[in-house]
């Protein structure tokens, strides 16, 4: 319940007592591991995690929440592959299409991410389509925008406004 509300504090020393119980127990080095990532304390949360897929590598959900971590800790190479074992294990699991999507924005493998925020809506994240459409679009912009390809860039805000006729990014890219 102290995840749930907030009291990240309060669930790592809840994880712990149940780590001290069971050392084994994944889901506590797991629980620990989200509370950690809360508290910004991303490389202890990373450990956490480490120890929890030793433990237990066929958990999606484990997977989901290493990429996560590693998302926000800003390595992007490995959280795209932390979301890939996710999927490997449960290729329905929106949550880690969508993580997916955003490290391969962030990579610039543009259409790995739109064809990730495309599976992030069919199995459940209904407004990462459209959205996820507009934010790779706008990536894609940016991008080429930087090399000097300014036509091209200035045709990807054109197909984000498209999409979205009021978007302030798209609008500024033009």
């Amino acid at each position: 319940a102290s995840l749930l509300n907030g009291s990240f504090q309060q669930a790592i020393g809840s994880f712990d007592r149940a780590i001290k119980i069971d050392p084994e127990n994944s889901s506590a080095w797991g629980g620990k591991g989200i509370a950690l990532s809360r508290l910004g304390r991303y490389k202890m949360a990373e450990l956490c995690f480490d120890y929890a897929l030793r433990k237990d590598a066929k958990n999606a959900r484990l997977w989901l929440e290493d990429g996560r971590v590693k998302e926000l800790a800003g390595d992007w190479d490995e959280a795209r592959q932390s979301y890939e074992r996710a999927l490997g294990l449960q290729a329905n699991l929106a949550e880690a299409w969508l993580g997916k999507a955003n490290a391969s924005l962030a990579l610039e493998s543009y259409d790995e991410a739109l064809q990730s925020f495309k599976n992030a809506s069919f199995y459940g994240q209904i407004d990462a389509g459209k959205a996820g459409q507009v934010r790779v679009l706008l990536a894609q912009g940016s991008s080429q925008f930087k090399k000097g390809e300014f036509e091209a860039a200035y045709n990807r805000s054109n197909e984000a406004l498209s999409l979205e006729s009021q978007n302030i990014r798209a609008l500024m890219l033009k």
